[in-house]
């Protein structure tokens, strides 16, 4: 064997800039899916707060009833297809998913339409609901990805309270109970 330690030492030297380069980009990999899952577990939460206004409170029945100089209906169907389509972008969903969330609120119009003397139709049909199921599956997705990556279920868990919509007040955080009542929980 006629290497020399300049040869063993330099080819040493490749393998380690190698690894550290293969180190390197796998933890741009987990910093770009904490970023990416910070994004889908804020929409969803904002989207599931929305939809519970909209669809559980009756805002949308509501605010299809509410005189305006254009046909109230489609000023709130183009107002929350707009919104819906803003987080949805945050949170990465496909534009198939998007084309969905965008059938379901052209629906929700018709059906406010038809039911706009009442508001009756416009809030047993919960489109905002149904779009929130979008944001739960990309959530899903996301996770998992997180997972194969090798973020573990405590560091979830901490992106989950940093995407959290709701103030941090010491240890307690706020949360919407039914009927729109406040309580506290332990974190």
């Amino acid at each position: 064997m006629t290497e020399n330690v300049e040869t063993v030492a330099g080819r040493n030297l490749e393998q380690d800039g190698a690894l550290i380069e293969q180190m390197m980009a796998e933890e741009a990999l987990r910093e770009e899916i904490r970023e990416e899952l910070k994004n889908v577990l804020g929409a969803r939460a904002r989207v599931e707060l929305f939809a519970e206004m909209m669809d559980k409170y009756g805002l949308d029945a509501v605010l299809g009833m509410v005189p305006l100089p254009v046909a109230p209906e489609a000023a709130t169907a183009v107002a929350q297809s707009v919104y819906l389509l803003a987080e949805a972008g945050n949170a990465g969903l496909s534009k198939m998913d998007m084309l969905k969330i965008v059938g379901l609120e052209t629906a929700d119009f018709f059906v406010g339409v038809a039911g706009m003397k009442t508001g009756v139709l416009d809030y047993l049909f919960k489109a905002n609901k149904q779009a929130a199921k979008y944001f739960a599956r990309q959530e899903e997705a996301v996770v998992a990805r997180a997972k194969e990556l090798g973020l573990t279920e405590e560091q979830i868990a901490e992106i989950r309270q940093e995407a959290s919509i709701f103030p941090r007040i010491g240890k307690k955080v706020l949360s919407l109970d039914s009927l729109g009542k406040s309580k506290e929980k332990s974190v």
